[in-house]
């Protein structure tokens, strides 16, 4: 009785230990490019002022200080 007890539990976590070890983000599931509803993500550029000022996303001049919007990477 004590050995098929033991095999059992043996049998148990290792089970757990393989269910775990493959978990997946569902982003990462989708594929890229996708978010995790497998829809793919709207490419909208954000646009920064250099000197840290201003965020928008169109090009443009920050109203801050009138430097040139850059394309945030």
């Amino acid at each position: 009785m004590n050995t098929k007890l033991m095999l059992q539990v043996a049998a148990a976590l290792l089970l757990a230990a393989a269910t775990a070890c493959d978990h997946k983000d569902h982003a990462e599931m989708a594929g890229p490019g996708k978010d995790a509803a497998g829809q793919a993500e709207k490419k909208s550029a954000k646009y920064v002022c250099p000197m840290g000022h201003y965020e928008g996303d169109k090009p443009g001049k920050c109203p801050k200080c009138g430097m040139d919007l850059v394309e945030k990477k």
